[in-house]
């Protein structure tokens, strides 16, 4: 019943009898977040493939989301931090290799596309602590 209340009050399902028996619904929201559950315990598994030649350009993400969103705010920036990004401030990523195609997928699945923009920069300068982050991994590029 615990788990009910719960639930309930975050409108995840609702109860309603039909001849004489209660039968317990999940909502279009319960619904809706239910898939949201799933694609982001599949999306877990995605990674940023490691090519075997560096194009020696960075990949520069900002974004801005509204508070209405917080929450898929939040959830891309976890998933930014699976895929290693740096965080260079709190709504600026960094990452030496190519993520179009995964950061596409993260900004349909979370409908923030609108909000999130990807750059590729290319320059050998980027900052002391942004090369350190990366330094093990692009060590074998040298």
């Amino acid at each position: 019943s615990k788990t009910y209340k719960i639930l309930a009050r975050k409108r995840f399902v609702k109860v309603r009898e039909e001849h004489g028996k209660y039968i317990l619904e999940v909502t279009e929201e319960g619904k809706r977040q239910q898939k949201e559950y799933q694609l982001q315990d599949t999306l877990k598994d995605l990674k940023i493939s490691i090519p075997k030649i560096w194009d020696r350009k960075w990949r520069l993400l900002v974004f801005d989301i509204p508070e209405s969103k917080k929450e898929k705010r939040e959830i891309l920036r976890s998933f930014l931090q699976h895929f290693g990004f740096y965080q260079f401030q709190d709504s600026v990523f960094i990452h030496p290799f190519d993520c179009e195609n995964e950061l596409d997928l993260l900004k349909e699945v979370f409908e923030i596309k609108p909000f999130v923009q990807c750059f590729t920069v290319e320059t050998e300068k980027v900052p002391s602590r942004v090369a350190y982050y990366f330094s093990k991994l692009l060590s074998r590029y040298t």
